[in-house]
């Protein structure tokens, strides 16, 4: 034997030999320890009440459920998490970045494991009590929790604990407003149904290996497989029986007589995320058949009605339960759920929350059988989405022939290179058209404000984009739903949110819509990384500086022309940038000039639309630039605060530098003139070169900020 491992077993010799004598000394685990203000109290799933010493940075988790919603929240997993349990390594496609972690079994800790990774915390399942020596872990000094992170009737205060644990409060806030969302859906469909005539379900366990064995097994009303039933607006006929996990008989099953049949598939090389597609369709197929076939199964009306569903485990799972139930309801209830498709909201599932990119089958069959009358009857390829505005709409596959009436949309049509699609855009592109040169000489359709109803017609779009804003789409709706094209909402600028990183994750999840829609999703992916990144240099940047004041101004012409002072262009990148905008809070868009005095701000930044003020694409040199902000910093208002006097007061091209997806681009020329010592070496117009060139494949010119 080597020096290196006599050296190795001798540590681990020791480690057990110290656990063991502690734990006998103890004779029962270590109270809890007093709160202090370094603590948060928690409670557990078996009413534990914890003192945990904030911040918690070294985490084992042996609940796979808890480790999918710390993910969601944002923690840093690669970082927190020092240990895993052995069904994570197993699933590595789910879990790229935890693959590689030292696994558990849940049932059978090793300890000394535990005490070579020395964590701070054990997050357990809520039954692992049963199993887990206690005695061993505080001696270790490790402290546990107990939690399910499963039975969605617990879910939301496990999210919020998690959310607590690891300071992401407002990010489980909004994960449970996700989940809600489709709760409330599904029950306001299956909620007003009688319950004699409620599907009565049988949900059978673990399929893949009982199958074989005529072995009927199942969950009763304490199991969080009950209200995935239940919620589904189904009878569970197991959910009075005595024990949670429990077989039964098949006289039992033959008296029941369940309308309808849940096969729960719990492995996960069989079916869900992490399993090869084509062969997880062969091999649900066969299962489904096996059952069909089964000798005490196939004389219950569920078979007979051909109302048999197989699920996976990975929708049974953390906050992908709601999406489980939604595709029970929809098993269940066909006719209630004919315009909800369960897999857009588990795409939705896996690149808002998981940040993966959506596969796998999860449910075989995937929808309950076609009726007969409408099996003659040619289906239309289609996609469903719901739009900025809220609304569901059916999008045609494909996607050949689009309209923009707003030009940040058509923008985002070169972005993702899909302009041979597009048979119409906005007036507004005619201001600076150089920039999307492949859009130049499409058919002209208006604009939000004024469509042009008889040219859109003409050109025959399956969709046009545009706003949000109601004063405007109600009217498109009603003009173009009648001709048979489809009016889609969003906004495609970073408008909504508590602050500006929310609001550039709503542009991102549009972005990746409109990919789905068009069969962009990778392009659309990969750019919101180079943005993000962008985005995450700037903030490590000017982290922990003392942030100046800066305030935004929209615009150039409404300053000059009409003595204006419009506050909104500018917060887009502002608070990016790491400054402080002073009109932040205010309820209105315009402000007096005494106001801006009464600021008196570090910075002035005003936005220009138009390319006859020397910014944008067109711009040739920086003579029209400088002659503008001339006058600006003349202004009787502008001369005289600290922003002109220090020279200070900067310009910026609205529409190339703070609309939708080019925010980065302007925060970043924004914070190398606000902190220049921390951006010494970083040129913006090298980041603004990229964009164009790769994202645009058009050459890098033009005047974006002066000066």
């Amino acid at each position: 034997m080597s020096r290196l491992r006599r050296s190795a077993c001798l540590k681990r010799w020791i480690i057990a030999l110290w656990v063991g004598l502690f734990c006998a000394l103890a004779g029962e685990p270590a109270p809890l320890q007093a709160t202090t203000s370094d603590s948060l109290k928690f409670t557990d799933t078996t009413k534990r009440t914890i003192a945990i010493q904030m911040p918690v940075n070294r985490v084992v988790t042996i609940n796979t459920a808890s480790a999918i919603i710390m993910r969601a929240l944002g923690v840093d997993m690669d970082r927190t998490v020092v240990g895993v349990t052995a069904y994570i390594t197993q699933n590595p496609k789910f879990w790229p970045v935890l693959t590689g972690k030292p696994a558990f079994k849940f049932t059978h800790l090793n300890y000394e494991q535990l005490a070579e990774l020395k964590p701070q915390l054990i997050i357990l399942y809520k039954n692992s009590h049963r199993t887990t020596d206690e005695n061993k872990l505080a001696a270790l000094g490790i402290q546990w929790l107990y939690l399910d992170c499963n039975d969605p009737r617990t879910i939301d205060q496990d999210i919020q604990t998690l959310g607590r644990l690891f300071g992401k409060e407002k990010e489980a806030e909004e994960l449970i407003a996700w989940r809600g969302r489709y709760a409330r859906l599904i029950n306001e469909r299956v909620g007003p149904i009688p319950t004699e005539k409620k599907k009565r379900t049988y949900f059978y366990t673990f399929v893949q290996t009982n199958l074989d064995k005529r072995i009927y097994s199942t969950k009763n009303q304490r199991s969080s497989c009950h209200p995935l039933v239940q919620d589904a607006g189904g009878i569970n006929i197991a959910g009075t029986l005595p024990q949670e996990s429990l077989q039964v008989s098949a006289e039992w099953l033959m008296e029941q007589n369940p309308d309808a049949i849940v096969g729960g598939v719990i492995a996960k090389t069989v079916c869900g995320y992490n399993a090869n597609e084509n062969a997880t369709v062969f091999n649900l197929k066969a299962m489904h058949g096996q059952l069909t076939k089964d000798p005490v199964l196939k004389e219950t009306d569920a078979v007979k009605d051909s109302r048999v569903l197989l699920i996976a485990q990975d929708l049974k799972e953390g906050p992908a339960t709601v999406v489980g139930t939604l595709y029970i309801a929809k098993f269940l209830y066909p006719e209630r759920f004919a315009d909800i498709d369960p897999d857009a909201v588990l795409r939705e599932y896996h690149e808002k929350w998981c940040g993966l990119a959506h596969r796998g089958v999860y449910v075989y069959p995937p929808y309950p059988e076609t009726p007969v009358e409408e099996k003659a009857k040619t289906p239309v390829p289609s996609v469903s989405i719901v739009d900025s505005a809220g609304r569901r709409v059916t999008i045609p596959q494909p996607l050949k022939r689009i309209a923009g009436l707003q030009s940040s949309g058509c923008r985002e049509f070169s972005l993702l290179q899909i302009e041979d699609r597009v048979v119409g855009v906005t007036e507004y592109l005619q201001g600076d058209p150089g920039m999307l040169p492949r859009l130049v000489g499409k058919p002209n359709i208006g604009s939000v404000y004024t469509p042009n109803y008889e040219i859109i017609a003409q050109m025959n779009p399956q969709v046009v984009f545009m706003g949000t804003a109601a004063v405007n789409l109600q009217p498109a709706i009603d003009k173009l739903t009648p001709m048979g094209i489809q009016v889609v909402a969003m906004d495609f600028q970073p408008i909504r949110g508590d602050d500006a990183y929310a609001r550039e994750a709503h542009y991102d999840e549009e972005l990746l819509l409109l990919g789905r829609m068009t069969g962009k999703e990778a392009r659309a992916k990969a750019f919101v990384k180079w943005k993000t990144d962008l985005l995450e240099m700037i903030r490590r940047r000017t982290a922990g500086t003392r942030k100046k004041q800066v305030l935004g101004l929209n615009s150039v012409s409404k300053l000059l022309g009409g003595n204006t002072f419009t506050i909104w262009a500018g917060k887009r990148i502002i608070e990016l940038a790491g400054g402080i905008d002073p009109s932040a809070g205010l309820s209105v868009q315009e402000v007096s000039g005494e106001w801006v005095l009464q600021q008196n701000p570090e910075v002035i930044i005003v936005s220009s639309y138009w390319l006859t003020e020397g910014l944008g694409y067109g711009a040739t040199d920086a003579m029209g630039a400088a002659d503008t902000h001339a006058k600006v910093s003349r202004h009787a208002i502008i001369c005289r605060t600290r922003a002109a006097q220090s020279g200070n007061v900067f310009l910026f091209s609205y529409y190339g530098v703070a609309s939708g997806g080019q925010t980065a681009l302007g925060a970043l020329y924004l914070a190398k003139r606000l902190y220049p010592d921390r951006f010494a070496d970083v040129q913006p117009e090298t980041f603004h070169k990229d964009y164009f060139e790769k994202w645009f494949d058009v050459d890098y010119r033009g005047v974006w900020f002066y000066p």
